[in-house]
């Protein structure tokens, strides 16, 4: 298995568009999310990689994810993680299994 923490990492930051404006557009894509957001994705990601899922995760284990821990997270806490996870799908340019085909 790969580095779970690079893949964290990778999969939650945010990349810079690949123009000659990309120096002074970082400072307004860096701030498009808190530190504290991308703080709170990465434990997401961490938590649903330590449960068991995978990068990439097919739907089936994302929607498991969620059963497993419908009793016991806060509805806000099951979407951040959702959309946790299908950022670090988006970002590494897999398909979204948060989304539907």
């Amino acid at each position: 298995m790969a580095n779970t923490h690079a893949l964290v990492e990778v999969a939650t930051a945010t990349a810079a568009p690949s123009t000659d404006l990309a120096p002074v557009l970082q400072p307004y894509i860096e701030a498009a999310l808190a530190d504290r957001t991308r703080h709170e994705y990465r434990a997401d990601l961490q938590r649903f990689l330590q449960w068991g899922g995978t990068l990439p995760a097919p739907p089936e284990t994302v929607a498991a994810y969620l059963v497993a821990h419908a009793t016991d997270h806060a509805m806000a806490t099951l979407q951040r993680g959702l959309v946790s996870v299908g950022r670090a799908h988006s970002t590494q340019g897999w398909p979204d299994p948060t989304r539907p085909n």
